[in-house]
């Protein structure tokens, strides 16, 4: 379980996309997307005034469950992400 927390960076932003790899490289591009998620509908704000928490956590089975709440508002999303390890197993015995 790990929870992170994620402001606007620009002026009126509406929305903000988290992607999500697998992975220790520096470089996301070395590492597993594992897929997105985003909070939309963001109230019109100045530059990191808008406050987003993101709680993930991973079960044994395999699912990824991203949850993401707006500080001090009621503004909730939920998203879970199934990972099929053996195809991202397979692809790397090559």
């Amino acid at each position: 379980y790990a929870t992170q927390y994620f402001s606007t960076s620009e002026d009126d932003q509406t929305s903000i996309e988290i992607k999500l790899y697998q992975g220790e490289r520096d470089n996301t591009n070395e590492n597993f997307y594992l897929g997105s998620f985003s909070m939309d509908d963001l109230e019109k704000m100045p530059q990191g005034k808008i406050v987003v928490v993101i709680n993930i956590s991973v079960t044994t089975d395999g699912l990824i469950t991203v949850e993401g709440k707006v500080k001090n508002t009621d503004k909730y999303n939920k998203k879970i992400i199934i990972i099929l390890y053996m195809k991202f197993f397979m692809d790397n015995i090559k």
